[in-house]
């Protein structure tokens, strides 16, 4: 229902936090996270959602407003290799509350009207309120044209609907294609505008983050927060026993070493 503006402005006096601060991801929010493939976007995700279920700062550096219920969507493995990434993953933290994370393998579902699996799973989430959705990756569960605006808006729109209604963040997990050859035959990189369906996701998302695999390492780097000031690149460090990374500047981790 409509609200008038002094509803409006007296409903809440306090600064709505973000799921990720600062100003990074809301609550509702609306994420798009993209790199080659096999470089550990994946890790990422998990990770993101176990600290997100702690209430852990993400990679040690961006603070996570409360625990929060995690639906992760894996549509790419096996369940059992899942699994297998699973368990390494989880003692890194043992004392994640059970019922705060919850996962979903299937390789076959797509989230169109109609879908009987996708059903079931927004009535999952109706009755259990996941304040984060990861989904991983994006074309497992995309039905149309990447190149379509017609294809890539009903999808997104569908996206908002779930998580409007259900006050659920969005993350989305994306392959990026293979580096185009320029007239050398060298390899140049895409930037996000150059992708499928990047004008309409663009225009959707809250906050885009890519990932990448350099000769220095690895490093995220903010391409679009809309809220706030794009946090620097930041490196990557592994330890390797528990699969979990540690964000910093360069020199922070220089330091660190």
């Amino acid at each position: 229902m409509p609200k008038s503006l002094s509803q409006l402005l007296n409903e809440n006096t306090e600064r709505e936090p973000c799921l990720i601060e600062p100003d990074i991801l809301p609550f509702a929010g609306k994420g798009f996270f993209y790199g080659f493939a096999g470089i550990g976007k994946s890790f990422l995700m998990m990770q993101l959602m176990f600290e997100a279920a702690n209430g852990l700062p993400w990679l040690g550096t961006f603070d996570v407003s409360r625990p929060v219920r995690v639906l992760y969507l894996q549509c790419e493995l096996p369940e059992g290799k899942f699994r297998d990434r699973m368990r390494v993953m989880a003692g890194g933290y043992p004392d994640t509350p059970d019922e705060l994370v919850w996962t979903h393998t299937t390789r076959s579902m797509k989230i169109v009207p109609g879908d009987e699996e996708f059903g079931e799973l927004v009535r999952w989430m109706e009755q259990n309120k996941p304040a984060l959705w990861i989904i991983d990756p994006e074309y497992k569960v995309f039905r149309g044209d990447e190149n379509q605006t017609k294809d890539v808006g009903p999808f997104v729109d569908l996206l908002d609907a779930v998580g409007e209604r259900l006050n659920c963040a969005v993350m989305l997990v994306s392959h990026r294609r293979k580096k185009q050859r320029d007239d050398m035959g060298q390899g140049v990189d895409r930037t996000f505008e150059e992708m499928p369906g990047s004008q309409r996701k663009s225009a959707w998302a809250d906050m885009i983050m890519r990932m990448e695999k350099t000769q220095k390492g690895k490093r995220v780097v903010f391409e679009k927060t809309r809220y706030g000031e794009a946090p620097e690149e930041m490196w990557l460090t592994l330890d390797e026993r528990t699969m979990r990374h540690i964000a910093g500047h360069q020199n922070q981790l220089e330091q660190a070493l």
